[in-house]
């Protein structure tokens, strides 16, 4: 292996001797040796080694992409307090806030979530109070959201409420995710190609998520009953949520926004994600590719229009000048 690749791993793994153990463990193997199963015992090594949390933070077009995404979420921010909506980051962007201290370093997007309420109600002033100066949405699995003609978006997830206090297990649980599974089998779009903006959600197919919801999932929501990802949407993992795992939210700042993250943050994680304070196997983007190479020169002024106009507080490494 060039020498390259060893300067690399010094970098990753600052440690001597877990240095020493990563290349005895790659010296035993010869070329002809080197196959799936061995990559994956140097991924395994690679995995449990590294710190995370000494990956530097994103440059280029990446940060760029970041800083418009953190815009427009300080954006949407304003408009949620007027309204009283509360959210709470979730997904990656918690990950990287859990992890990192900010934003994953090769992530490209932010995810916020709140409870059914709030996302009706977010969603009735889109058009009145967000679509303004260039700002734009997208409803339908999830909403999203955007500025012009820029990559940078924030996605928000809706969160819809049990009927019983205690999540559902055992038995209950997995007639839970058969009745999901049940909605599953009836959409009419394919979720890639939605969030690639290539294909739109029928209103039929969101009628029959809610009709399925109220009639077969939770007839009858209680009050602080158990949390869920929006029936709707079309997240790989479907954990049950007690209340008190999410509420009350506590305050954090995130990328200079004072915002909210669920009140059992690393249970919340774990549930979803399992060991999410190692390194993951794979590190592409959830889009299929970055969105930083939809970075053009004719997008890029606007980008650092975005930027500038709109971050809690201005960052001028973010644009060049």
């Amino acid at each position: 292996m060039p020498n390259i690749f060893y300067r690399f791993i010094s970098y990753l793994i600052p440690d001597r001797k877990k240095r020493r153990q990563f290349r005895k463990a790659h010296m035993r193997l010869s070329l002809s040796e080197i196959n799936a199963k061995k990559l994956e015992s140097i991924n395994h090594i690679l995995k449990f080694s590294i710190d995370p949390r000494t990956i530097p933070p994103a440059q280029g077009c990446l940060k760029m992409i970041q800083d418009g995404s953190v815009a427009i979420l300080n954006y949407l921010d304003g408009i949620c307090r007027r309204h009283g909506i509360t959210y709470w980051i979730d997904s990656g962007t918690l990950i990287g806030y859990m992890r990192h201290r900010g934003f994953i370093p090769w992530d490209d997007d932010i995810d916020i979530a709140m409870l059914r309420s709030d996302y009706d109600k977010l969603l009735s002033l889109l058009d009145t109070e967000f679509k303004k100066d260039g700002f734009y949405s997208r409803g339908g699995e999830i909403i999203q959201l955007f500025y012009k003609d820029t990559p940078c978006q924030v996605d928000v997830f809706p969160f819809d409420v049990g009927d019983s206090v205690h999540p559902p297990k055992g038995e209950q649980y997995q007639r839970f995710l058969s009745v999901l599974e049940e909605i599953k089998s009836h959409m009419d779009f394919n979720s890639d190609a939605w969030r690639a903006r290539r294909q739109p959600v029928s209103d039929d197919y969101l009628k029959y998520c809610f009709h399925m919801r109220d009639t077969q999932l939770v007839p009858q929501p209680v009050d602080k009953g158990f949390l869920f990802y929006g029936v709707e949407t079309a997240v790989h993992n479907r954990s049950c949520f007690a209340y008190e795992d999410i509420f009350p939210l506590r305050p954090i700042d995130f990328m200079g926004i004072s915002t909210y993250a669920p009140n059992q943050a690393d249970y919340y994680l774990f549930c979803q994600y399992g060991d999410y304070m190692t390194l993951p196997s794979d590190f592409s983007s959830h889009h299929g590719s970055s969105l930083a190479a939809q970075i053009t020169p004719d997008n890029y002024k606007t980008c650092c229009e975005l930027i500038q106009k709109y971050t809690p507080s201005h960052r001028e490494d973010s644009c060049p000048a």
